[in-house]
């Protein structure tokens, strides 16, 4: 048996060059590109230079482009290694032929980067194969954990793996389930007779609110948001909400405030005076809302962005208990068609539940088409709910009728129906406790 002959690694520094201008060009590219590379995918170390700029510079929030990556390369002295001077990042522009193929050259990056991660592993095994002394088994118990890393990041979803490979999955799923029992979990509406129903949302997957407009959606998902922001203080749970408010933030914001205090949101808005003992409690809801484990945006719309900055929350150590997107109907996804749009966009959704094993909540409008009541142009979105509940009512109505209609779990719902009302601190009551409120009710 002799060495292989010195070959040159696998790599395709056109396909780098294309990925990085992209990612320079467009700020949907450069959320496509990292959703797909790491650092270790680039072969030339100019092009990694450049790929960590890149990632400084939106961390940072600021505009990534030719200039400010050279700023940022001239700061770090690395100008050198990336050809002296502008000329090299303009080349790299230039090898951009369409952002429309930027996951084509970011998996064609990713993947070369595999190969020659697993090169690297073999040699190391024939090197030490070439060396070691002992029992083989010894050998492979000690390359095993590299390798078991390698073959994970290289399988595909989509393959059939024997039971076996989520076999600790599993058990552990049982065992967090049966150690809560009937407790209710942290992730909550807020609504006890719905809670003790479900035990909570810590296990559903996906959960769907449809509605018409100003039924209740957004007032729905915010009890859900800050219940359970509260309840993970409460019990000293170290996980995060994580909500993506894509349409009036401000509004969603009063609306929290109100509902913290106990305080009529109208006077919040100076359509209403403060009543007695109101100013102390919008100060300590100030103060309570500082202090939750709840981070909160606007600003990203695509899905590819939410996805992204989820993963980013979670690298650095927020986990999430619940996430919320509001407004479906805002989220941005790829398709020549609003259909294939959100298709696409409920189709990368509902991956979230699975990957970081906590709830997705996802308010949407919805659209009726011959008496049949689905999310606005995202048929999708209901199919991949693990429930989805229907509200309806009238707009200035307090009152709401929530109906759960897609349950893949068997839940003891009743008849099916939740009546709900609100009073104007946002809070939202069962029927029971409602009635039992009598004239209390602002």
């Amino acid at each position: 048996m002799t060495d292989a002959p010195d070959r040159i690694p696998p790599s395709d520094l056109v396909a780098e060059q294309a990925t990085l201008g992209a990612m320079m060009t467009s700020r949907k590219a450069c959320v496509v590109a990292l959703s797909i590379v790491t650092r270790d995918d680039f072969y030339r170390e100019a092009h990694r230079d450049i790929f960590d700029a890149i990632c400084t510079l939106r961390e940072a929030g600021e505009i990534v482009d030719a200039l400010t990556v050279e700023s940022v390369l001239k700061r770090r002295e690395k100008l050198d290694t990336t050809g002296g001077a502008s000329s090299y990042l303009q080349r790299i522009l230039g090898e951009v032929v369409t952002l429309a193929h930027t996951e084509r050259y970011a998996t064609i990056v990713h993947d070369l980067g595999r190969l020659r991660r697993i090169i690297a592993a073999c040699n190391d095994i024939m090197r030490d194969a070439y060396e070691h002394e002992g029992k083989p088994e010894e050998l492979l118990r000690g390359h095993l954990g590299k390798l078991q890393a390698i073959a994970g990041d290289c399988t595909d979803d989509r393959t059939a793996l024997h039971v076996s490979s989520t076999l600790e999955e599993l058990k552990e799923r049982v065992k967090r389930q049966r150690t809560r029992g009937e407790k209710i979990s942290a992730a909550r509406f807020g609504i006890p007779q719905i809670d003790r129903a479900l035990n909570g949302l810590e296990d559903w997957g996906m959960i769907v609110l449809r509605g018409d407009t100003k039924v209740g959606k957004s007032l729905l998902s915010g009890s859900a948001a800050l219940s359970t922001a509260c309840e993970l203080v409460r019990t000293e749970d170290p996980r995060v909400v994580l909500a993506y408010i894509l349409e009036a933030r401000e509004e969603w914001e009063e609306r929290a405030i109100a509902w913290l205090g106990h305080i009529d949101k109208r006077a919040l808005e100076g359509r209403k005076a403060m009543r007695e003992g109101d100013e102390d409690r919008y100060q300590h809801a100030l103060e309570v809302w500082a202090n939750l484990p709840l981070y909160v945006t606007d600003r990203l719309t695509h899905v590819d962005e939410i996805m992204l900055d989820v993963e980013q929350q979670v690298m650095q150590g927020r986990q999430p208990a619940l996430i919320l997107v509001d407004h479906f109907q805002r989220v941005i996804g790829d398709g020549e068609t609003a259909t294939l749009r959100y298709d696409n966009a409920a189709q990368k959704l509902c991956q979230l539940p699975r990957i970081h094993k906590c709830p997705l909540l996802v308010p949407s409008q919805i659209s009726v088409n011959n008496g049949v009541r689905q999310s606005m142009w995202a048929r999708r979105l209901d199919q991949e709910a693990t429930v989805v509940f229907d509200i309806t009512g009238e707009r200035d109505n307090p009152e709401r009728i929530l109906h759960p209609t897609l349950p893949r779990k068997y839940v003891p719902f009743g008849e099916g129906k939740y009546y709900v009302g609100t009073n104007y601190d946002g809070r939202l009551w069962d029927e029971r406790t409602w009635i039992g409120m009598g004239e209390n009710k602002q």
